[in-house]
């Protein structure tokens, strides 16, 4: 795309200032002074310039497309200029420009949030229940544990077992 004089308000409306008059001219391809030292706006021009008007996609995930197009050839640049152009390309697609910025995609399972709401009253009678008759079934299970069958005892008495193999249980003695 080419920048027109048009297209200046809604970059300075994305970017939350007005441009220099050198970045206005910069940006439309008119002569222009470069002003010279540190915190002039040269980056910012030089990736809005690159993010609206290059041809060839540029993937932000790419150390290759960083290095090949960050404006000053330090080692450790890489990284600032990464971030500078990521912040600056989602403040022009915030006001509907189109850039050439292949980003990262977003996780949106990152920013799910899932609530349960479910009634606990009838779990809590249940458990309750349960409590009481634990006590009874723990009491019922020790008696089992400590009695024998009628024909055990019947065996141990020297008697012979009764023939339809009699399973009641009796209560040991001694046992509670």
């Amino acid at each position: 795309m080419k920048i027109t004089i048009e297209t200046i308000p809604f970059i300075e409306k994305a970017l939350g200032f007005k441009l220099y008059d050198w970045q206005r001219a910069y940006l439309l391809e008119e002569s222009y002074s470069e002003p010279t030292g540190r915190a002039v706006g040269r980056t910012t021009a030089y990736i809005v310039k690159l993010l609206l008007t290059n041809d060839r996609v540029i993937d932000s995930n790419k150390n290759e497309d960083i290095q090949q197009y960050k404006d000053l050839q330090s080692s450790h640049y890489g990284d600032i200029f990464k971030h500078e152009l990521r912040m600056i390309d989602d403040k022009l697609t915030s006001v509907g420009l189109r850039t050439c910025l292949l980003k990262p995609k977003k996780n949106v399972l990152r920013n799910i949030q899932i609530g349960v709401e479910m009634n606990t009253d009838k779990l809590q009678l249940k458990l309750r229940a349960i409590s009481k008759h634990t006590e009874a079934l723990a009491d019922e299970l020790d008696w089992i544990d400590n009695s024998f069958t009628i024909n055990e005892q019947r065996e141990q008495h020297g008697l012979n077992p009764i023939e339809d193999g009699d399973k009641r249980l009796c209560k040991m003695e001694g046992s509670e």
